[in-house]
């Protein structure tokens, strides 16, 4: 099992999440940590931003795709570089960093309200484990470039295999859409709901 052989595809995605899922909490805490270190203008900045938000003020719908479709989107370009494999964990850990020092800002701004942990948490219950599946398949296709250009293997990768990662993408894809739109038209009802 050691090293990696031609069944590199399911082992190196389940390897590949687990790191990344490592990484994203590593990022977290660290985040949370550099989060509670805001100097006073920021915090002002910061709680305004948030009231705004908090009391219903709708996000711009362009906004909220780039924000939610841009890691996802450069983690899948890293699938096309050979050194892809190494450089893609690293978007897992500063989307962790910069949630965790998003509310932990948040919270040191504005004072620790629900309806800052929902406005962060509910979009990241399904960005966050996206941007994890999306990440380890380009882990995985990545490194399979890798290995055929250093001669390790012979086979294409990725291209021989049906092992389902263009269904995965689509599904991830059309999940951070779905969240997008909600997060810019319901999320500020819910949030005028809680107020």
């Amino acid at each position: 099992m050691g090293g990696y052989g031609a069944n590199y595809g399911n082992f190196g995605k389940e390897r590949g999440g687990f790191i990344c899922s490592l990484l994203f909490l590593s990022g977290g805490i660290l985040g949370g940590i550099s989060g509670k270190l805001i100097s006073q203008g920021s915090a002002r900045q910061i709680k305004d931003g948030l009231e705004f938000i908090l009391s219903g003020g709708e996000p711009n719908l362009s906004t909220v795709l780039l924000d939610n479709f841009m890691l996802p989107l450069l983690s899948l370009f890293l699938a096309t570089s050979v050194i892809g494999w190494l450089l893609a964990p690293l978007v897992v850990a500063a989307r962790g960093y910069m949630l965790g020092w998003a509310i932990s800002s948040a919270v040191s701004a504005a004072g620790a309200g629900i309806g800052v942990y929902i406005y962060y948490g509910l979009p990241a219950l399904v960005t966050v484990p996206c941007l994890i599946c999306l990440t380890a398949s380009s882990m995985s296709i990545s490194r399979g470039i890798s290995d055929v250009l250093s001669q390790r293997r012979r086979s294409t990768p990725g291209s021989t295999k049906a092992d389902g990662s263009g269904r995965q993408t689509a599904a991830c894809l059309i999940l951070l859409l779905a969240v997008s739109v909600a997060q810019t038209y319901l999320m500020p009802t819910l949030l005028k709901m809680l107020q």
